[in-house]
């Protein structure tokens, strides 16, 4: 009796490992077909942004553009220079729509990205510096501006004409 009871256990753990390797096949098997779908996933949001650099207006791309075409003496559609509408800026420190954080500090533009139609300025009192989204017009060499956003103690502020 003891030796068909070993037997028997013999046999079950035998087949107990047996399920376990289908087990674990069944598991690698679902695991090579995720990774399999997540790589045709990839492979077609790549093509996709390939199709999309291949296509986009090269005038309508990030902010970063704006940081990597600042030279001064660059001429913008309108006939001015990126420095000369930089310059008409830095004149304007009345378009700041914030106060000096403490007294009897000056309030200044301290960086100024320029763009076809629009500016991105950091203003600061050298205490905070807060963002200003700006467009302008050319007429004559006149320029306008108008001043369409700004961030103030972490919040942006939409300006309403």
């Amino acid at each position: 009796m003891r030796k068909q009871s070993l037997i028997l256990l013999g046999v079950c753990i035998l087949l107990l490992s047996g399920c376990a390797e289908e087990a674990d096949q069944a598991v690698m098997d679902d695991l090579q077909e995720t990774i399999e779908a997540q790589e045709e996933r990839i492979a077609e949001l790549e093509e996709q942004l390939e199709n999309a650099q291949a296509t986009s207006d090269p005038m309508d791309q990030s902010w970063s553009r704006w940081v990597d075409t600042q030279e001064e003496d660059r001429v913008l559609w309108h006939g001015l220079t990126i420095g000369e509408v930089r310059e008409d800026l830095m004149e304007r420190i009345d378009l700041i729509p914030i106060e000096p954080a403490r007294y009897g500090a000056t309030i200044h533009f301290s960086d100024i990205y320029v763009g076809s139609y629009a500016v991105l300025a950091y203003a600061s009192d050298g205490h905070w510096e807060e963002q200003l989204f700006l467009s302008y017009q050319v007429e004559d060499r006149v320029m306008t501006w108008t001043v369409i956003a700004y961030t103030f103690e972490g919040q942006v502020h939409l300006v309403n004409e």
